[in-house]
């Protein structure tokens, strides 16, 4: 630099030694951000550039030339590649595009494949360049990974074992999902409900022990976490309701001589016992999906008629004249058939103690409705 026209340095990154396969810089080219900066030091003929910085992760090695690529009209001068230069990691893991969405309205099942969560996050530089260089391909087990975790009204007790969904991977420096058949799991019995359920991300590293950036969760704690400084995950969408449901064949009587219909409902556990979900009209029944066994006192075969299509519930029930209708025995042909439904796997219930089943009822012919002008009446015990 103490030429009569003073001549600079430039480094750059000759070459990437791992990941083996990666981009040598976000260009691949090996350029640095102000590669060119020198400054003159003791001792004389010394140069020093402490501003310069490579875009990417990985291990480099370093070689400095001519800035201009011509010392003095003689040609460009190539020093010796460096020893091994990094780990480079990343600055960040910055959360984006956080949804999280409920299978009917705004709640879900336990059980239920139905839960939609989508995501993207990045990893970047620290000047918040996406780093291609962070791909599982490359790296294999040397990434972090990511969990969903999840509580409900912050009561600090850590519901991230309930939920499965579809893994994913690193991709060029980005991790993302969308699925709609993640699930929150039942427990051993009907518990809940959770009608302010949270979700959120969190990394686990167990290379270089780096956090998911801007923490605002702890399943596992209650309280403010940003106040506590013990936030160790983001939240992704807004809340959203999960309950333990179970569906009911309503017992249904009648006279003989018509068609008898018997009702279906959806119920949820409110955490002291069974009420009608009036948030499902999701819910979906028809003819094809009924069994009818256990026939008694005589009754001649009858058949499911109708609906011969899908047809959904209603505010939790079915309503008046489309349930399931049975064909009429005929007169005097009286008795009564149970009526079982092929209910999904998140409305069976353990009704006997022996694990999950479907609902049953018990449709009876040959008990009429009753007169007409009679409005109301009661039997006395």
């Amino acid at each position: 630099g103490n030429e009569t026209s003073p001549e600079g340095i430039q480094i750059s990154s000759v070459s990437l030694i791992a990941p083996a396969g990666g981009s040598n810089g976000s260009a691949d080219d090996g350029a640095m951000t102000n590669a060119t900066s020198f400054s003159s030091v003791s001792p004389a003929g010394t140069l020093e550039n402490t501003t310069t910085s490579w875009d990417e992760i990985g291990i480099i090695q370093l070689q400095a030339s001519i800035g201009d690529g011509d010392y003095l009209g003689s040609g460009n001068v190539i020093g010796t590649a460096s020893s091994n230069v990094g780990r480079f990691v990343p600055a960040s893991f910055t959360v984006f595009s956080g949804i999280v969405s409920a299978s009917c309205g705004n709640q879900t099942y336990m059980g239920e494949q139905g839960l939609g969560i989508s995501y993207q996050v990045e990893a970047r530089g620290s000047a918040l360049n996406v780093l291609k260089n962070y791909d599982t391909s490359l790296l294999g087990s040397n990434i972090a990974s990511l969990v969903i975790d999840a509580e409900n009204s912050n009561s600090g007790v850590d519901l991230s074992s309930r939920v499965s969904a579809p893994t994913s991977t690193w991709i060029n420096g980005i991790r993302s999902a969308a699925t709609s058949v993640a699930q929150f799991s039942r427990g051993a019995g009907p518990d809940g409900p959770y009608e302010n359920l949270q979700l959120g991300l969190r990394l686990i590293d167990t290379v270089d022990s780096l956090n998911i950036s801007n923490p605002d969760m702890n399943a596992g704690t209650s309280g403010d976490c940003s106040s506590a400084a013990n936030c160790n995950a983001k939240t992704i969408g807004s809340t959203t309701q999960v309950h333990y449901g179970r569906m009911e064949v309503i017992n249904s009587y009648g006279p003989e001589t018509t068609s008898l219909e018997v009702p279906l409902r959806t119920m949820i556990f409110d955490g002291s016992g069974f009420v009608v979900n009036s948030s499902d009209s999701c819910s979906g029944y028809e003819a094809s999906r009924a069994a009818l066994s256990n026939y008694q006192d005589g009754l001649p075969t009858v058949s499911v008629l109708s609906p011969g299509s899908l047809t959904n519930l209603v505010s939790g029930v079915s309503n008046p004249g489309t349930g399931l209708a049975l064909s009429s025995p005929g007169a005097t042909n009286t008795g009564s058939v149970d009526l079982t439904f092929d209910a999904p796997s998140w409305l069976e219930f353990d009704w006997f103690g022996s694990g999950a089943e479907d609902p049953m009822g018990t449709a009876i012919f040959g008990q009429f409705r009753g007169h007409d002008k009679i409005i109301y009446w009661r039997e006395l015990y």
